[in-house]
């Protein structure tokens, strides 16, 4: 109800957005030059520019909630901070069509939930520096998630699909 979204108001969000576009499809080219597809090692650049984004966004959840009046919810902050740092990788993924990050057993929704309590958790402490700090923790987290390739636990239930003589 405060009117239209940030990024729909402020064109300098959406210069903001096709800079970093270009800035990705052009490394990708550029290591490539059409000879043969993106290697690994340059998907862990695109996982570090993704685990960077990650954690603004979920910082910036968790700020716009608190700048909106509601810094006694901590779990509406957190949450807000969650669903905002993960909405990004979600539509991302739809849009590439893939399965999202955070449908997969993948360490990202995690790592955007650590990075979210830790910003409403250490900004009354340190309210300059919550945001870098839940910031860094985010990218931390993901950066060696992806490298020593953590994974969530899944629980061991049997769906119809796996069930025998039916």
């Amino acid at each position: 109800g405060r009117g239209p979204p940030a990024a729909v108001g402020d064109g300098e969000y959406l210069v903001m957005a096709a800079l970093a576009a270009w800035a990705v499809f052009l490394f990708g080219w550029y290591t490539s030059r059409g000879e043969r597809p993106v290697s690994f090692r340059d998907s862990q650049f695109l996982n570090v520019c993704d685990a960077i984004g990650l954690g603004v966004f979920s910082v910036i959840g968790v700020q716009a909630t608190i700048d909106a009046g509601y810094v006694e919810n901590p779990f509406f902050c957190v949450f807000l901070g969650l669903t905002t740092g993960v909405g990004g990788g979600v539509l991302r993924d739809i849009l590439s069509c893939t399965t999202p990050a955070i449908l997969r057993k993948h360490f990202y929704a995690m790592a955007s939930l650590v990075g979210a309590l830790s910003d409403y958790c250490v900004r009354p402490a340190y309210p300059g520096g919550s945001i870098f700090f839940a910031w860094g923790l985010v990218v931390f987290l993901r950066v060696v998630a992806y490298r020593d390739r953590w994974e969530l636990p899944k629980l061991p239930i049997e769906g119809p699909e796996n069930k025998t003589g039916t």
